[in-house]
Protein backbone atom coordinates (compact mmCIF):
# COMPACT_ATOMS: atom_id res chain seq x y z
CA UNK A 1 0.00 0.00 0.00
CA UNK A 2 1.47 3.31 -1.00
CA UNK A 3 2.74 4.85 2.01
CA UNK A 4 0.25 8.46 2.43
CA UNK A 5 -2.48 6.33 2.73
CA UNK A 6 -0.97 3.97 5.43
CA UNK A 7 -0.36 7.29 7.31
CA UNK A 8 -3.99 8.45 6.41
CA UNK A 9 -5.35 5.45 8.17
CA UNK A 10 -2.69 5.90 10.98
CA UNK A 11 -4.17 8.96 11.97
CA UNK A 12 -8.25 8.53 11.03
CA UNK A 13 -7.25 5.50 14.22
CA UNK A 14 -6.16 7.89 16.89
CA UNK A 15 -8.68 10.25 15.86
CA UNK A 16 -11.29 7.36 16.78
CA UNK A 17 -9.49 6.84 20.17
CA UNK A 18 -9.58 10.86 21.13
CA UNK A 19 -13.38 10.89 20.48
CA UNK A 20 -14.53 8.16 22.55
CA UNK A 21 -12.28 9.18 25.11
CA UNK A 22 -13.76 12.29 25.40
CA UNK A 23 -17.62 11.40 25.73
CA UNK A 24 -17.20 9.44 29.16
CA UNK A 25 -16.59 10.12 32.56
CA UNK A 26 -13.51 10.98 33.73
CA UNK A 27 -12.88 7.01 35.04
CA UNK A 28 -10.04 4.93 35.43
CA UNK A 29 -9.24 3.44 32.30
CA UNK A 30 -6.32 1.28 31.09
CA UNK A 31 -3.90 2.66 29.00
CA UNK A 32 -4.48 2.16 25.39
CA UNK A 33 -1.99 0.44 23.29
CA UNK A 34 0.00 2.79 21.14
CA UNK A 35 -1.32 2.45 17.88
CA UNK A 36 1.56 2.48 15.06
CA UNK A 37 1.42 5.15 12.14
CA UNK A 38 3.33 5.77 9.61
CA UNK A 39 4.73 9.32 8.32
CA UNK A 40 2.87 10.33 5.26
CA UNK A 41 5.65 10.63 2.19
CA UNK A 42 5.59 13.77 -0.28
CA UNK A 43 5.35 13.25 -3.80
CA UNK A 44 8.40 12.43 -5.29
CA UNK A 45 10.15 10.98 -2.39
CA UNK A 46 11.72 7.69 -1.57
CA UNK A 47 9.32 5.88 1.20
CA UNK A 48 10.85 2.18 2.79
CA UNK A 49 13.55 2.48 -0.42
CA UNK A 50 10.56 2.90 -3.15
CA UNK A 51 10.14 5.79 -4.94
CA UNK A 52 6.82 7.29 -4.90
CA UNK A 53 5.62 10.30 -7.58
CA UNK A 54 2.23 11.77 -8.62
CA UNK A 55 1.31 11.60 -11.95
CA UNK A 56 -1.75 11.71 -14.57
CA UNK A 57 -3.57 9.02 -16.49
CA UNK A 58 -2.47 9.73 -20.72
CA UNK A 59 -3.33 8.02 -23.93
CA UNK A 60 -0.85 5.51 -24.93
CA UNK A 61 -0.84 7.24 -28.53
CA UNK A 62 -2.05 10.31 -29.26
CA UNK A 63 -1.41 12.77 -32.19
CA UNK A 64 -1.42 16.16 -33.38
CA UNK A 65 -3.25 16.22 -36.97
CA UNK A 66 -2.32 19.05 -39.52
CA UNK A 67 -2.07 19.71 -43.24
CA UNK A 68 1.69 19.89 -44.49
CA UNK A 69 0.45 22.55 -46.86
CA UNK A 70 -1.80 26.09 -46.58
CA UNK A 71 -5.37 25.93 -48.10
CA UNK A 72 -8.82 26.71 -47.35
CA UNK A 73 -11.03 23.40 -45.70
CA UNK A 74 -13.51 22.11 -47.96
CA UNK A 75 -14.79 19.54 -45.49
CA UNK A 76 -14.78 18.15 -42.43
CA UNK A 77 -15.84 14.44 -41.79
CA UNK A 78 -15.85 14.16 -37.67
CA UNK A 79 -16.97 15.57 -34.64
CA UNK A 80 -15.16 15.24 -31.01
CA UNK A 81 -15.85 12.01 -29.41
CA UNK A 82 -16.34 9.98 -33.13
CA UNK A 83 -14.36 6.74 -33.11
CA UNK A 84 -12.26 6.90 -35.93
CA UNK A 85 -10.59 3.63 -38.04
CA UNK A 86 -6.90 3.71 -39.87
CA UNK A 87 -7.16 5.72 -42.89
CA UNK A 88 -10.37 7.09 -42.45
CA UNK A 89 -10.16 10.97 -43.67
CA UNK A 90 -11.17 13.69 -41.23
CA UNK A 91 -10.62 16.75 -43.25
CA UNK A 92 -9.74 17.77 -46.54
CA UNK A 93 -8.43 20.96 -48.18
CA UNK A 94 -9.78 22.59 -51.70
CA UNK A 95 -7.91 20.82 -54.46
CA UNK A 96 -8.91 22.33 -57.63
CA UNK A 97 -6.06 24.03 -58.23
CA UNK A 98 -3.94 21.15 -57.60
CA UNK A 99 -6.27 18.89 -60.10
CA UNK A 100 -5.59 21.45 -62.68
CA UNK A 101 -2.11 21.20 -62.12
CA UNK A 102 -1.48 17.41 -62.60
CA UNK A 103 -3.41 17.72 -65.49
CA UNK A 104 -0.93 19.78 -66.96
CA UNK A 105 1.56 17.96 -66.10
CA UNK A 106 0.43 14.52 -67.48
CA UNK A 107 0.07 16.70 -70.74
CA UNK A 108 3.65 17.66 -70.39
CA UNK A 109 4.55 13.74 -69.71
CA UNK A 110 2.54 12.59 -72.68
CA UNK A 111 4.47 15.18 -74.74
CA UNK A 112 7.40 14.50 -73.50
CA UNK A 113 7.16 10.44 -74.02
CA UNK A 114 5.57 11.06 -77.52
CA UNK A 115 8.66 13.05 -78.31
CA UNK A 116 11.36 10.32 -76.96
CA UNK A 117 9.06 7.88 -79.29
CA UNK A 118 9.35 9.50 -82.31
CA UNK A 119 13.42 9.98 -81.70
CA UNK A 120 13.83 6.33 -81.05
CA UNK A 121 11.83 5.41 -84.25
CA UNK A 122 13.95 7.30 -86.61
CA UNK A 123 13.01 9.14 -90.00
CA UNK A 124 10.57 8.18 -92.23
CA UNK A 125 11.01 7.57 -95.92
CA UNK A 126 9.16 10.78 -97.23
CA UNK A 127 10.95 12.49 -94.47
CA UNK A 128 14.21 11.48 -95.88
CA UNK A 129 12.89 12.40 -99.66
CA UNK A 130 11.51 15.63 -98.60
CA UNK A 131 15.07 16.36 -96.98
CA UNK A 132 16.69 15.19 -100.18
CA UNK A 133 14.39 17.47 -102.20
CA UNK A 134 15.06 20.75 -100.63
CA UNK A 135 18.65 20.29 -100.61
CA UNK A 136 18.23 19.49 -104.24
CA UNK A 137 16.94 23.41 -103.99
CA UNK A 138 19.11 24.70 -101.93
CA UNK A 139 22.21 23.95 -104.30
CA UNK A 140 20.25 25.37 -107.13
CA UNK A 141 19.85 28.58 -105.04
CA UNK A 142 23.65 28.40 -104.59
CA UNK A 143 24.34 28.08 -108.28
CA UNK A 144 21.75 31.07 -109.59
CA UNK A 145 23.95 33.31 -106.69
CA UNK A 146 26.99 32.53 -107.69
CA UNK A 147 25.53 33.13 -111.54
CA UNK A 148 24.31 36.43 -110.46
CA UNK A 149 27.70 37.44 -109.03
CA UNK A 150 29.29 36.59 -112.35
CA UNK A 151 27.36 38.83 -114.30
CA UNK A 152 27.54 41.68 -111.69
CA UNK A 153 31.34 41.52 -112.07
CA UNK A 154 30.94 41.59 -115.65
CA UNK A 155 28.93 44.69 -116.10
CA UNK A 156 31.59 46.19 -113.28
CA UNK A 157 34.56 45.58 -115.93
CA UNK A 158 32.49 46.38 -118.68
CA UNK A 159 32.00 49.85 -117.30
CA UNK A 160 35.83 49.76 -116.09
CA UNK A 161 36.81 48.97 -119.53
CA UNK A 162 34.64 51.62 -121.69
CA UNK A 163 33.06 51.02 -124.76
CA UNK A 164 35.15 49.00 -127.29
CA UNK A 165 36.02 50.67 -131.06
CA UNK A 166 33.11 48.66 -132.56
CA UNK A 167 30.88 49.92 -130.16
CA UNK A 168 31.57 53.36 -130.94
CA UNK A 169 31.33 52.76 -134.39
CA UNK A 170 27.73 50.90 -134.62
CA UNK A 171 26.68 54.18 -132.05
CA UNK A 172 27.77 56.61 -134.66
CA UNK A 173 26.61 55.45 -137.27
CA UNK A 174 23.08 54.64 -135.42
CA UNK A 175 23.16 58.47 -135.01
CA UNK A 176 23.86 59.74 -138.12
CA UNK A 177 21.06 57.18 -139.25
CA UNK A 178 19.33 58.73 -137.12
CA UNK A 179 20.48 62.76 -138.42
CA UNK A 180 19.27 61.68 -142.05
CA UNK A 181 16.05 60.22 -140.92
CA UNK A 182 14.97 63.35 -139.02
CA UNK A 183 16.06 65.85 -142.61
CA UNK A 184 13.27 63.40 -143.77
CA UNK A 185 11.01 63.99 -142.00
CA UNK A 186 11.67 67.82 -141.89
CA UNK A 187 11.48 68.04 -145.89
CA UNK A 188 8.31 66.12 -145.79
CA UNK A 189 6.71 68.49 -142.58
CA UNK A 190 7.73 71.77 -144.59
CA UNK A 191 5.70 70.28 -147.41
CA UNK A 192 2.61 71.13 -145.84
CA UNK A 193 3.83 73.72 -143.17
CA UNK A 194 1.71 76.23 -144.88
CA UNK A 195 -1.37 74.39 -143.83
CA UNK A 196 -3.31 74.83 -140.77
CA UNK A 197 -3.90 72.42 -138.39
CA UNK A 198 -0.16 70.26 -138.86
CA UNK A 199 -0.30 69.18 -135.28
CA UNK A 200 -2.57 65.88 -136.58
CA UNK A 201 -0.66 65.14 -139.56
CA UNK A 202 1.06 62.04 -139.88
CA UNK A 203 3.75 64.49 -141.33
CA UNK A 204 4.44 65.91 -137.99
CA UNK A 205 3.92 62.55 -135.71
CA UNK A 206 6.85 61.72 -138.68
CA UNK A 207 8.96 64.51 -137.42
CA UNK A 208 8.40 64.43 -133.54
CA UNK A 209 9.80 60.24 -133.68
CA UNK A 210 12.45 61.38 -135.45
CA UNK A 211 13.77 63.57 -133.30
CA UNK A 212 13.22 60.98 -130.10
CA UNK A 213 15.49 58.63 -132.14
CA UNK A 214 18.54 61.23 -132.98
CA UNK A 215 18.59 62.72 -129.32
CA UNK A 216 18.44 58.82 -128.00
CA UNK A 217 21.24 57.78 -130.55
CA UNK A 218 23.20 60.84 -130.59
CA UNK A 219 23.04 60.58 -125.85
CA UNK A 220 24.32 56.97 -126.74
CA UNK A 221 27.35 57.66 -128.75
CA UNK A 222 28.06 60.86 -126.36
CA UNK A 223 27.89 58.12 -123.20
CA UNK A 224 30.30 55.81 -125.14
CA UNK A 225 32.76 58.63 -125.67
CA UNK A 226 32.76 60.03 -122.21
CA UNK A 227 32.71 56.43 -120.70
CA UNK A 228 31.28 55.53 -117.42
CA UNK A 229 30.74 58.01 -114.32
CA UNK A 230 31.48 57.93 -110.43
CA UNK A 231 27.89 56.53 -109.59
CA UNK A 232 27.70 54.16 -112.11
CA UNK A 233 30.74 52.57 -111.17
CA UNK A 234 29.79 52.90 -107.31
CA UNK A 235 26.54 50.91 -108.30
CA UNK A 236 28.39 48.42 -110.05
CA UNK A 237 30.70 47.56 -106.98
CA UNK A 238 27.71 47.99 -104.79
CA UNK A 239 25.79 44.97 -107.04
CA UNK A 240 28.66 42.86 -106.98
CA UNK A 241 29.08 42.32 -103.19
CA UNK A 242 25.47 42.10 -103.00
CA UNK A 243 25.55 39.24 -105.03
CA UNK A 244 28.29 38.18 -103.40
CA UNK A 245 26.26 38.26 -99.92
CA UNK A 246 23.30 36.41 -101.65
CA UNK A 247 25.80 33.88 -102.22
CA UNK A 248 26.80 33.57 -98.67
CA UNK A 249 23.17 32.98 -97.59
CA UNK A 250 22.73 30.29 -100.38
CA UNK A 251 25.87 27.91 -99.11
CA UNK A 252 24.36 28.36 -95.13
CA UNK A 253 20.99 27.63 -96.36
CA UNK A 254 22.02 24.34 -98.16
CA UNK A 255 24.53 24.11 -95.45
CA UNK A 256 21.63 23.72 -92.72
CA UNK A 257 19.52 21.62 -95.38
CA UNK A 258 22.71 19.33 -95.93
CA UNK A 259 22.99 18.77 -92.00
CA UNK A 260 19.17 17.91 -91.34
CA UNK A 261 19.47 15.85 -94.44
CA UNK A 262 22.17 13.53 -92.93
CA UNK A 263 21.28 13.47 -89.41
CA UNK A 264 17.98 12.27 -90.88
CA UNK A 265 20.56 9.27 -92.62
CA UNK A 266 21.99 8.95 -89.25
CA UNK A 267 19.35 8.14 -86.82
CA UNK A 268 18.68 9.25 -83.52
CA UNK A 269 22.06 10.01 -81.51
CA UNK A 270 22.68 9.38 -77.60
CA UNK A 271 22.62 12.83 -77.19
CA UNK A 272 19.01 13.80 -78.10
CA UNK A 273 17.90 10.00 -76.78
CA UNK A 274 19.00 11.13 -73.16
CA UNK A 275 17.94 14.91 -73.59
CA UNK A 276 14.33 13.09 -74.43
CA UNK A 277 14.68 10.88 -71.62
CA UNK A 278 15.58 13.54 -69.37
CA UNK A 279 12.12 15.82 -70.61
CA UNK A 280 10.26 12.13 -69.38
CA UNK A 281 12.05 12.04 -65.95
CA UNK A 282 11.34 15.88 -65.48
CA UNK A 283 7.90 15.31 -66.07
CA UNK A 284 7.70 12.71 -63.95
CA UNK A 285 8.92 14.39 -60.82
CA UNK A 286 6.46 17.37 -61.21
CA UNK A 287 3.64 14.31 -61.32
CA UNK A 288 4.98 12.68 -58.33
CA UNK A 289 5.10 16.19 -56.59
CA UNK A 290 1.49 17.02 -57.98
CA UNK A 291 0.10 14.06 -56.73
CA UNK A 292 1.70 13.70 -53.28
CA UNK A 293 0.56 17.38 -52.83
CA UNK A 294 -3.04 16.60 -53.68
CA UNK A 295 -2.53 13.10 -51.08
CA UNK A 296 -1.18 15.49 -48.20
CA UNK A 297 -4.80 17.60 -49.33
CA UNK A 298 -6.58 14.94 -47.37
CA UNK A 299 -6.18 14.05 -43.87
CA UNK A 300 -6.25 10.18 -42.45
CA UNK A 301 -6.39 8.80 -39.37
CA UNK A 302 -2.92 7.26 -38.57
CA UNK A 303 -4.08 4.67 -35.90
CA UNK A 304 -7.52 3.49 -33.99
CA UNK A 305 -8.50 6.40 -32.12
CA UNK A 306 -11.05 8.69 -30.86
CA UNK A 307 -11.32 12.45 -31.96
CA UNK A 308 -10.38 13.89 -28.79
CA UNK A 309 -10.55 17.69 -29.62
CA UNK A 310 -11.45 19.82 -33.12
CA UNK A 311 -9.42 23.23 -34.00
CA UNK A 312 -11.29 24.11 -37.14
CA UNK A 313 -14.44 24.19 -39.64
CA UNK A 314 -14.71 23.78 -43.07
CA UNK A 315 -14.39 27.55 -45.09
CA UNK A 316 -11.82 27.80 -42.39
CA UNK A 317 -7.98 28.75 -43.78
CA UNK A 318 -4.87 26.74 -42.57
CA UNK A 319 -1.09 27.36 -42.22
CA UNK A 320 1.24 24.54 -42.56
CA UNK A 321 1.71 22.78 -39.45
CA UNK A 322 -1.48 24.39 -37.55
CA UNK A 323 -3.30 21.66 -35.09
CA UNK A 324 -6.55 21.00 -37.03
CA UNK A 325 -7.95 18.29 -34.83
CA UNK A 326 -6.59 15.65 -31.82
CA UNK A 327 -6.63 12.23 -31.38
CA UNK A 328 -6.37 9.81 -29.01
CA UNK A 329 -6.37 6.08 -28.48
CA UNK A 330 -8.53 5.87 -25.25
CA UNK A 331 -8.46 2.42 -25.34
CA UNK A 332 -5.13 1.98 -23.72
CA UNK A 333 -4.42 4.19 -20.91
CA UNK A 334 -0.80 4.50 -19.53
CA UNK A 335 0.40 6.68 -16.36
CA UNK A 336 2.42 9.47 -16.62
CA UNK A 337 4.24 11.18 -14.06
CA UNK A 338 4.94 14.59 -13.32
CA UNK A 339 6.94 15.14 -10.18
CA UNK A 340 9.60 12.09 -10.10
CA UNK A 341 12.62 14.32 -8.41
CA UNK A 342 16.29 14.23 -10.04
CA UNK A 343 17.42 12.72 -6.61
CA UNK A 344 15.12 9.79 -7.27
CA UNK A 345 15.58 9.23 -10.63
CA UNK A 346 18.92 7.06 -10.17
CA UNK A 347 17.00 4.77 -8.44
CA UNK A 348 14.10 3.80 -10.94
CA UNK A 349 14.73 1.58 -14.32
CA UNK A 350 12.52 0.34 -16.88
CA UNK A 351 11.09 -2.85 -16.07
CA UNK A 352 10.73 -2.39 -12.42
CA UNK A 353 7.15 -3.31 -10.95
CA UNK A 354 4.81 -0.30 -9.71
CA UNK A 355 1.33 0.51 -8.04
CA UNK A 356 -0.85 3.09 -9.26
CA UNK A 357 -3.61 4.71 -7.43
CA UNK A 358 -6.53 6.45 -8.57
CA UNK A 359 -7.57 8.77 -6.18
CA UNK A 360 -10.83 9.55 -8.07
CA UNK A 361 -12.22 5.83 -7.97
CA UNK A 362 -10.17 4.75 -5.10
CA UNK A 363 -8.54 1.86 -6.96
CA UNK A 364 -4.74 0.54 -6.70
CA UNK A 365 -3.27 -1.15 -10.30
CA UNK A 366 -0.24 -2.66 -10.59
CA UNK A 367 1.79 -1.81 -13.76
CA UNK A 368 5.38 -1.88 -15.11
CA UNK A 369 7.99 1.05 -15.85
CA UNK A 370 8.25 1.18 -19.94
CA UNK A 371 10.02 4.45 -20.16
CA UNK A 372 11.94 7.19 -18.51
CA UNK A 373 12.12 10.57 -20.75
CA UNK A 374 15.30 11.38 -21.45
CA UNK A 375 15.28 15.19 -21.04
CA UNK A 376 14.05 16.81 -17.66
CA UNK A 377 11.72 19.49 -17.06
CA UNK A 378 11.18 22.01 -14.68
CA UNK A 379 8.03 22.59 -12.04
CA UNK A 380 8.64 25.18 -9.53
CA UNK A 381 11.98 25.70 -9.55
CA UNK A 382 12.49 21.54 -9.26
CA UNK A 383 13.70 19.61 -11.89
CA UNK A 384 11.90 16.23 -12.43
CA UNK A 385 11.37 13.44 -15.09
CA UNK A 386 8.78 12.09 -16.32
CA UNK A 387 8.15 8.45 -16.20
CA UNK A 388 6.10 6.18 -18.45
CA UNK A 389 3.98 3.60 -15.99
CA UNK A 390 1.94 0.58 -18.26
CA UNK A 391 -0.85 -0.76 -16.92
CA UNK A 392 -1.73 -4.43 -16.00
CA UNK A 393 -5.59 -3.68 -16.20
CA UNK A 394 -7.49 -0.94 -18.02
CA UNK A 395 -10.41 -0.69 -15.66
CA UNK A 396 -13.77 0.82 -17.89
CA UNK A 397 -13.71 4.08 -15.26
CA UNK A 398 -10.28 5.04 -16.07
CA UNK A 399 -10.15 8.17 -18.03
CA UNK A 400 -7.63 10.16 -19.60
CA UNK A 401 -6.74 13.03 -16.94
CA UNK A 402 -7.42 11.64 -13.65
CA UNK A 403 -5.02 12.08 -11.20
CA UNK A 404 -2.51 9.22 -9.32
CA UNK A 405 0.09 8.62 -6.74
CA UNK A 406 2.63 5.76 -8.26
CA UNK A 407 5.00 3.97 -6.40
CA UNK A 408 7.94 2.54 -7.81
CA UNK A 409 9.27 -0.86 -6.29
CA UNK A 410 12.93 -0.29 -6.25
CA UNK A 411 13.75 -3.05 -4.16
Amino acid sequence: MISKRYGTIGLLVLLAVTLAGCGRAPTPQPTPTPVATQSVSAAGSRSGGDVTASGEVMPAQEAEMSFTTAGRVQTVTVEVDDEVQPGEVLATLETAVIEAEIMQVEAALAVSQANLAQIQAGARPEEIAEAQEALIAAQAGVSAAQANVASAQAALAKLKAGPKPEELTVAKAAMAKAAVALQLAQSEYDKISWQSGLGATQQAVALQQASIDYESAKANYEALVSGAMAEELDMARAAVEAARARVGVAQAQAGQVKAQLDQLLAGPTAEAIAVAEAQIQQAQAALEAAQVALDQATLRTPFASTVAALEVSAGETVLPGQVVLTLADLSYLQVETTDLSERDVDNVAVGQQATVYVEALGLEIAGRLVRIEPQASKIGGDVVYTVVVELDEQPPDLRWGMSVDVEITTR
